[in-house]
């Protein structure tokens, strides 16, 4: 039995390799998929936050506002609440000058 030259040996290998890593690709492109989250209907709301907030042009402080009181329910419920509260509390100061 002729045994394998050392260039069929690393043809070979480079071969696992290839197939290898493309298979760690596709199964790092599927935990991005599942980990990933891009909006949609996760909080199960007619009108997504994002949605509200982008039209209507608010900013920051205003946008969490909304984020936090829209999503208390479903979330993190009095933690929220007070995030939301914070929120509002720096926009005051905005306009107390303080």
């Amino acid at each position: 039995m002729a045994s394998r030259s050392w260039d069929e040996e690393l043809e070979g290998y480079h071969q696992r390799m290839e197939e290898e890593r493309d298979d760690l690709d596709h199964y790092c492109e599927k935990i991005e998929e599942e980990v990933r989250q891009e909006g949609g209907t996760h909080y199960s709301m007619p009108i997504q936050p994002i949605e509200y907030i982008m039209k209507n042009g608010l900013g920051f402080c205003e946008g969490n506002v909304v984020k936090y009181v829209s999503r208390h329910r479903q979330k993190n419920g009095v933690e929220d609440l007070k995030k939301a509260i914070h929120y509002l509390e720096m926009l005051i100061e905005e306009y107390c000058g303080g």
